[in-house]
C-alpha cells in the first residue's frame, strides 16, 4: 500500500497428525439381544480409532452392553429405558439422553466405544446385549496431506 509491502504471519497448530476422510454415517439395527454386528476400520493408521458420534435408540429396557471383540472393551449403560436415545460424543467425551436419567452418569463406565486396527485385522465384531438402533458417524484418518 503506497508504495510498501503489506502483510502477516499466520501460524497453524493443527488437532491431529493426519488428515480426515469426510464424515460418514452409517447405521445399524440389532433386533435382538446378543446380536452382533462388524466394523471395518479402514484407516490407513494401526490402532484405535473413536467415532466422532455414537447414537443408541433403545428398543427395550435394560441395561445396555456392548463388547469389541479384537481388544473386549466393553461400552455399559445401565438403566436403559424402551425409547431412550443415548448419545456419545466420542470427541468431546460427553454423554447425553433425551430422557430424564438422573443417573447416567453413574449409570456409564465411561469406556467410549473404538474401533480397531492392526497388523492381523481391521475387522471389529461387536456384540451388543439389547435390541436397539445404533447411528455410528466416524472419519477415517488418513496419511495423505489436504488442500486447502
Amino acid at each position: 500500500i503506497a508504495g510498501d509491502v503489506v502483510g502477516f504471519t499466520l501460524s497453524f497448530t493443527p488437532n491431529s497428525p493426519f488428515a480426515y476422510d469426510n464424515e460418514k454415517d452409517m447405521v445399524i439395527n440389532i433386533n435382538a439381544a446378543n446380536e452382533s454386528f462388524a466394523f471395518y476400520n479402514n484407516s490407513d493408521e494401526y490402532g484405535y480409532m473413536y467415532p466422532v458420534k455414537f447414537v443408541i435408540t433403545c428398543k427395550d429396557t435394560g441395561n445396555f452392553t456392548m463388547t469389541n471383540d479384537i481388544d473386549d472393551n466393553i461400552v455399559k449403560i445401565d438403566n436403559c429405558e424402551n425409547g431412550e436415545i443415548v448419545t456419545l460424543d466420542c470427541y468431546n467425551k460427553i454423554i447425553i439422553s433425551n430422557l430424564s436419567h438422573p443417573s447416567l452418569y453413574n449409570d456409564f463406565n465411561y469406556n467410549y466405544p473404538r474401533f480397531v486396527s492392526n497388523e492381523n485385522t481391521n475387522r471389529n465384531v461387536f456384540t451388543v446385549s439389547l435390541p436397539c438402533s445404533i447411528t455410528v458417524t466416524y472419519s477415517y484418518p488418513r496419511k495423505a496431506g489436504i488442500i486447502v
